[in-house]
């Protein structure tokens, strides 16, 4: 009697494990089955497209009063990059700051407004102003730092000067 046991447990047995652990086959079965999803990327629109990234060259200019005469040279390298220029105050409590950039010409390159000093060290402080590489050619440049003063007339807060060469 055991042995007869033995055998139907050994024969219905795996039917009944195949039964149940086999996938579903029906339409309504297989709906019921979750399936892990590929996960979905946002579209991507311009603003959230990758960016190319552009270097940035940084120079430090010094007010031209403090240069000693030393000439800035800005030297840029072939393909597109964007300038910093850290313009060193002499007194770093200034706020509302403007800067006005022009060739040695006279001819105005960018104006820029709403500047503000930031810490560059202990009791120092500067202001940066960044632009395209392209918007500079050849040549002699002149930044014009100033604000406006309690009496509503713009004060002159330094002179910078640089030149740009174009590196071959």
């Amino acid at each position: 009697m055991a042995l007869a046991a033995a055998a139907v447990v050994m024969l219905v047995g795996p039917l009944i494990y195949f039964q149940h652990a086999k996938p579903a086959n029906t339409p309504g079965q297989q709906a019921a089955v979750p399936r892990p999803q590929p996960a979905k990327s946002p579209a991507q629109t311009p603003d959230t497209a990758p960016q190319r990234a552009v270097p940035i060259l940084a120079f430090v200019l010094s007010p031209l009063e403090r240069s000693g005469g030393e000439e800035n040279r800005v030297v840029i390298p072939v393909g597109e990059s964007t300038i910093r220029l850290q313009l060193d105050l002499e007194d770093g409590q200034i706020e509302g700051l403007s800067a006005t950039i022009r060739t040695g010409d006279g001819v105005m390159v960018d104006q820029l407004n709403g500047l503000k000093a930031q810490s560059t060290g202990p009791g120092r402080r500067a202001v940066f102003v960044s632009l395209p590489s392209s918007r500079l050619r050849e040549g002699q440049y002149v930044v014009r730092l100033s604000h406006a003063a309690a009496d509503g007339t713009t004060e002159l807060v330094g002179g910078y000067g640089f030149r740009v060469e174009h590196a071959r």
